[in-house]
């Protein structure tokens, strides 16, 4: 959405997603993931953000809530995402991700 800042935006998008209400976020982090052949090479820039109250409304069924404890058993891809929700120093942090290039 145009003029729309990443803040409003995870806030929307969770809202609209899984239906579930969010006020207060933070920003933890910025990944840069490149991935892709050539022609068809993709860049994604993600901001992770950390919800600090809990959510209200219902989570639908098709999804699953995880606690951080069980979060290695899942496999999370870019798996720079469980790094990131398991910093407990609360350092902000920029990852650029790129396949090996050869």
């Amino acid at each position: 959405m145009l003029n729309e800042s990443s803040k409003d935006a995870i806030i929307r998008e969770i809202k609209e997603e899984i239906g579930m209400d969010v006020k207060e976020t933070v920003l933890k982090s910025v990944f840069e993931n490149f991935y892709g052949k050539s022609p068809e090479k993709v860049q994604e820039i993600c901001f992770v953000y950390e919800i600090m109250k809990e959510f209200t409304g219902n989570l639908g069924s098709e999804f699953v809530e995880v606690q951080l404890s069980d979060l290695n058993n899942y496999d999370v891809k870019p798996s720079v995402i469980k790094e990131i929700l398991l910093n407990k120093k609360g350092d902000f942090n920029h990852f650029i991700i790129k396949p090996n290039e050869k």
